[in-house]
């Protein structure tokens, strides 16, 4: 989940969802800044059974920051 989806909350943030629980069927636990929170964090647990941990970057942090292991 990018942070294109906290600048635009609503259907846009669900349909990537759809594409991530897809892709990671066995994943239990997400993590999403603050932008997710609300709506679609119910809906993760209910649609999904995904539970979202919300975080909160440190104020000096800009932008994204994505690691992919591998």
């Amino acid at each position: 989940m990018g942070a294109a989806g906290a600048a635009a909350p609503g259907g846009g943030q669900q349909r990537r969802a759809r594409g991530q629980a897809r892709a990671f069927s066995t994943s239990t636990l997400v993590w999403a800044d603050a932008g997710y929170a609300g709506r679609f964090v119910r809906d993760a647990r209910r649609i999904w059974d995904l539970a979202v941990a919300i975080v909160k970057r440190p104020d000096p942090a800009k932008g994204t920051c994505s690691t992919v292991a591998g």
